[in-house]
């Protein structure tokens, strides 16, 4: 889906870089995805909600996860279609 139809459909969800929206973000180098995870924690972090919901894919997800339950995963580890995934996490 592109991006402005996203914002169009969507208009409360925050994409924070839409170049690797178009570009997908699982195929950027491991360190720039480490960096922009880190970046979207933060951010998370400063909107001091109780909750935020990050849609995104199972592969990317399960990157996430890693970051936040310093854990590593395998493939049999990735949510299923359209699964919800919940994770805690305190910066």
């Amino acid at each position: 889906m592109d991006v402005s139809e996203v914002k169009n459909r969507f208009p409360n969800f925050e994409i924070l870089h839409t170049e690797w929206w178009q570009r997908g973000i699982n195929q950027v180098k491991e360190t720039l995805f480490q960096q922009a995870a880190h970046e979207l924690l933060n951010w998370c972090s400063k909107m001091l909600l109780r909750r935020v919901f990050i849609v995104t894919h199972d592969g990317t997800i399960t990157s996430y996860r890693q970051i936040i339950e310093n854990k590593t995963y395998a493939r049999d580890d990735f949510p299923g279609n359209a699964e919800i995934v919940t994770l805690i996490w305190h910066s």
